[in-house]
């Protein structure tokens, strides 16, 4: 009986601010599949419909998905709007233990946890992406433009012809200019000796 109690695995609600600020609400797993939150008497983490206005009847829920350890919020068409750590939930989204919910923009904050938190190892954490400002540059893909130095090398060649486009298209356009001019001045003179 005492090693099922240990094993046994909890939602945390650990209010932040609200009218429950500092308190935390734990709900078992096998009792609950969703924990749904509004200010309507129906709902499992209820708020002051006096005080926390913010908040609507019916405002979001939290579901656990078939996955182990997996969690997703929902919006229920809340007046307010629901945020996930500052980022607006729009419909439903993936959440983790710790992460920080509040219901409506300036309305009562919490954070939801799990208990007891999972073991993270290794072989769990998901890797970090990090872009750098090549990233995107045909540099960084493999082997579709040939080796480094060809690359390097086609780049510059890239450059060299479109910087020799460019300023013959600025020598055609200053003798076309040029060309105006002594047109204009041509005619100019011609009309004032009249």
């Amino acid at each position: 009986m005492e090693k099922n109690k240990k094993s046994a695995t909890y939602y945390v609600i650990k209010h932040l601010s609200g009218s429950k600020a500092n308190l935390h609400e734990i709900f078992d797993f096998g009792k609950y599949k969703e924990l749904t939150f509004g200010r309507d008497e129906n709902n499992l983490v209820r708020f002051d419909p006096e005080k926390d206005l913010m908040v609507s009847r019916q405002h979001a829920k939290i579901t656990k998905s078939e996955s182990p350890l997996q969690f997703y919020l929902e919006d229920l068409c809340s007046l307010n709007g629901l945020y996930l750590n500052d980022e607006k939930v729009e419909s439903r989204m993936l959440i983790t233990a710790g992460g920080r919910i509040k219901l409506g923009l300036k309305g009562p904050e919490f954070v939801f946890d799990i208990d007891p938190r999972p073991k993270i190892t290794a072989a769990n954490k998901a890797p970090k992406l990090i872009l750098t400002k090549h990233a995107f540059e045909p540099e960084a893909t493999p082997e579709i433009y040939g080796s480094k130095k060809e690359k390097k090398g086609n780049r510059n060649q890239m450059q060299e012809s479109a910087v020799l486009t460019e300023r013959e298209r600025s020598a055609g356009v200053l003798i076309a200019a040029a060309i105006v001019t002594l047109i204009v001045l041509t005619v100019l003179s011609l009309t004032s000796r009249d």
